[in-house]
């Protein structure tokens, strides 16, 4: 099943309202919702949602904070990256291997020593701004 979703702001004197299209892929039903139906939908919503119009919703949002990550490599070369907290790291790791054309099986990722794996967000391994991650090969044996 696939959702899409279409913006289109209108000409208004007033605050631009959107008009919100939704198309559906599985049946051959269209929607179409006017600025005159987010009024009445406001309306009649009793305050549930704050009885504030969708656009001011967005409007006083604030703006998520990018973060910038610094990896680098064994041989002291470094890459930076500005990320959202919540973006998955593997993410950065895939864009980092093929940048530096490393093969991501044969790399491990390390934050003050820790190994980390690509399925926690820079946000819940706590990563802050200007945190440096390390790149280094994985090597097996070395022993006599």
């Amino acid at each position: 099943m696939i959702i899409l979703v279409f913006l289109v702001f209108q000409n208004s004197k007033t605050l631009p309202l959107p008009t919100l299209s939704l198309a559906f892929t599985f049946s051959s039903f269209f929607c179409t919702l006017t600025p005159e139906s987010f009024t009445k939908m406001a309306q009649n919503d009793g305050g549930s949602s704050g009885g504030s119009n969708p656009v001011d919703n967005l409007a006083s949002r604030p703006k998520r904070k990018r973060i910038t990550i610094h990896i680098q490599s064994q041989d002291e070369n470094r890459l930076a990256f500005k990320i959202m907290p919540n973006l998955k790291l593997s993410k950065m790791f895939h864009e980092y291997c093929q940048r530096k054309q490393y093969d991501l099986r044969t790399v491990r990722f390390f934050h003050e020593g820790r190994r980390l794996l690509g399925k926690y967000t820079a946000a819940k391994l706590n990563l802050e701004d200007q945190s440096q991650i390390d790149c280094m090969f994985h090597q097996t044996g070395g022993g006599l």
